[in-house]
C-alpha cells in the first residue's frame, strides 16, 4: 500500500483537484441584534425571539414562572441554556398557541434551541448532541372514526337518528284509527 489518506486535504492532494469544504455556519441575527426560530411540539407552535440580555424569558406576555407554573415545565425551557452552557446570558420572548401546556412548553424549548444556534453556530453542536434541534414528531394517535372530544358530537362519530312522523302520509281515516288506538 501506498499513502494512506487520512483527510479530504490528502484525498484532494491525491486526486489532484480541489475539493471544497464547508465555510463555517455564520450567525442570523435581524436589525435589532435578536435571532428568530420556530419551535413545535405535540399542537403547539411556538415563535422564539433570543437576544443578549439577563436571562429573562417572557411567555405570551408573562413571565415563565407565572404563565408556566409547573417546576417540570419550567426545567423543560431552561434545558437548552444549560446544555449550552449561557445560563443567564440571553433574554427570549416567546409567543405560544395550540396544545396543552407540555406541549406549549416543548415547543418553546425546541425554539430556543434552534434560535440560540442561530445566534451563536459554535453552540450547534452541543445541543445537537441533546437531541434538541429535531422536532419532536410524536402527536396524539387517533382511532378511524374517532370525533374529536371537544365537538360536541357523540363518541362514536354518528348522531342518533330522529324518530319521524310518517303519520301524514296515511289517508285520513287510518290517522283517526291510529291515534285512537294508541290512547
Amino acid at each position: 500500500m501506498a499513502d494512506q489518506i487520512n483527510s479530504l486535504e490528502d484525498l484532494a492532494a491525491a486526486a489532484g483537484t480541489a475539493v471544497e469544504v464547508d465555510a463555517p455556519r455564520e450567525p442570523v441575527r435581524d436589525e435589532l441584534g435578536r435571532s428568530y426560530a420556530t419551535g413545535k411540539r405535540k399542537d403547539a407552535v411556538a415563535r422564539v425571539w433570543v437576544k443578549p440580555g439577563s436571562g429573562k424569558v417572557i411567555v405570551n406576555g408573562k413571565e415563565m414562572a407565572v404563565y408556566f407554573a409547573r417546576p417540570v415545565l419550567q426545567l423543560i425551557l431552561r434545558q437548552p441554556f444549560q446544555i449550552a452552557g449561557v445560563e443567564g446570558q440571553f433574554d427570549v420572548m416567546a409567543t405560544v398557541k395550540g396544545g396543552g401546556l407540555t406541549g406549549q412548553a416543548g415547543a418553546v424549548k425546541h425554539g430556543i434551541s434552534k434560535a440560540l444556534q442561530l445566534y451563536d453556530p459554535s453552540l450547534r453542536g452541543a445541543l445537537k448532541a441533546a437531541g434538541f434541534l429535531t422536532r419532536d414528531s410524536r402527536v396524539v394517535e387517533r382511532t378511524a372514526g374517532e370525533v374529536d372530544p371537544s365537538a360536541g358530537f357523540d363518541t362514536d362519530g354518528f348522531s342518533d337518528p330522529q324518530p319521524e312522523d310518517n303519520t301524514e302520509e296515511l289517508p285520513r281515516e287510518l290517522r283517526a284509527e291510529i291515534t285512537i288506538d294508541a290512547i
